[in-house]
This record gives structure tokens, C-alpha cells and sequence, in this order.
């Protein structure tokens, strides 16, 4: 038997059925049938070629860019696939797109794993799973996977911002007979001060009694270089 480029098995379909059953073979890892959506694939060259890009996308989500695959027709009603998945990438570099309240860092730090180490699609996915619950972030877009420089994995991540604060103020004055007196409050809260990720709440309103009832909440997210936090309340 003689393998086929996809473009070639075309010759074939004379004496071959309009569709086949897929079976995928290889070195591992290796895609089910099921979640490349190819149970059966038609014979046409069109649908081999969709199916060998769906194959290929397969293994480069899992860290694997330099996947190859061959389609033979083993019997009129199935093909099969035989996949070398190549060796496995490492991450090169992560780049945050629609960053520009916070600093980069600030939310790389939430990964854990960094550029040279072997490219990792469940850190990955947990790390966006961070950025989604984290209060810095409003949405998550789909990151794309880009071969860098070196030979290895790029992952560009987009993010939308959330909004880092807010400012308040109610004042106003009271009073008569050149005795006007200022009342109301003020409030300041910011999520990301200066873009570092601290946290920094300051509220200050007049009191019945003639003074001023004041707050301030300080908060640091990180320590020591570990995720803890420490808040200080005022």
C-alpha cells in the first residue's frame, strides 16, 4: 500500500466509495476520530484537506507546531491517518494584547509556568481562568498560538481591561448668616494603583457631631513574590 497526500487520493475515487470511516494512527499522542469531527470524511479533496487542518490545529493546541500527517486509503471504506506529532514546543514568549491600565506582569504573574518551559495547555487554561475571576479584567478573548523567533510557542492573549476605579464626591454647604458650613463626602477607590495591582479605598464625610468620619483601606496583593495579601484599614 502506498500513501497518499491528500491531494492525490483524489485518483482513487474511481473505484472507491464516496466516504470512508477515519482511523487515526501514530506516534502519541494522538486525536480521537471524534474530536477532530471525522467519524467519516467524504473523499473528496476539499474535505481531506479540512481534515488534515483540523488534525494539525489539534496537535498545535497541545504544543506540538511541527505535526505532520498522512492520509492512506487502507480499504475502500476507511482511511487512515498517521500522524508524527514531532517533539514538543516550548513557550517562548507571552504577549497581552489591550494592556494598558496594568502593568504586564501584574497579570503574567498569575501563570505558572514561564518562557522555556515545556509548553503546558492546562496551565495555560487555567491561568485565562485567573484572568477571568480576577477583578483587573472584564473579558477574556481567544489567545492564538504563534511560532516565535527561536522555534518555539508564542501565545498572544487578548484581555479587556476593567475599569481600575472610581471617583465621588457629594458637597455641598449648609447654613446662613455668613456660618455656611461644607457637607457631604468624598470617596476614592482604585483597583490597580498605578498599575501595580494595589489597592488603595479613601472615603471622607462629614459627621453630625461637626468632624469628619474618615476611612482608608490599603491593600497589597502580593508578598514576597507570592500571591498572599495584606490589607491595612484605617
Amino acid at each position: 500500500m502506498a500513501l497518499f497526500p491528500a491531494l492525490l487520493l483524489a485518483a482513487s475515487m474511481a473505484l472507491s466509495p464516496d466516504s470512508a470511516a477515519v482511523r487515526i494512527s501514530g506516534s502519541p499522542p494522538l486525536p480521537l476520530p471524534e474530536e477532530v469531527g471525522a467519524r467519516h470524511v467524504a473523499l473528496a479533496d476539499s474535505a481531506l484537506i479540512s481534515l488534515q487542518e483540523r488534525v494539525l490545529a489539534w496537535y498545535l493546541e497541545r504544543g506540538y507546531p511541527f505535526a505532520s500527517v498522512g492520509c492512506l486509503l487502507t480499504s475502500p471504506d476507511t482511511l487512515e491517518l498517521r500522524a508524527v506529532p514531532g517533539r514538543l514546543a516550548l513557550l517562548e514568549e507571552v504577549r497581552l494584547e489591550g494592556v494598558e491600565k496594568n502593568r504586564p506582569e501584574l497579570l503574567l504573574r498569575m501563570l505558572d509556568i514561564g518562557p522555556g518551559d515545556p509548553y503546558d495547555p492546562q496551565a495555560l487554561e487555567e491561568w485565562r481562568e485567573s484572568l477571568r475571576r480576577s477583578e483587573l479584567v472584564s473579558s477574556v478573548g481567544r489567545a492564538r498560538l504563534q511560532l516565535g523567533p527561536a522555534g518555539d510557542l508564542v501565545v498572544v492573549q487578548p484581555v479587556v481591561e476593567a475599569p481600575t476605579g472610581h471617583f465621588s464626591a457629594d458637597l455641598g454647604y449648609t447654613g446662613s448668616g455668613g456660618s455656611e458650613e461644607l457637607e457631604g463626602g468624598v470617596e476614592i477607590l482604585t483597583r490597580s494603583l498605578l498599575g501595580t495591582g494595589r489597592q488603595l479605598e479613601i472615603t471622607a464625610r462629614r459627621a453630625d457631631w461637626g468632624g469628619v468620619d474618615a476611612y482608608l483601606r490599603y491593600r497589597e496583593p502580593w508578598i514576597a513574590g507570592t500571591p498572599l495579601s495584606a490589607e491595612i484599614r484605617l
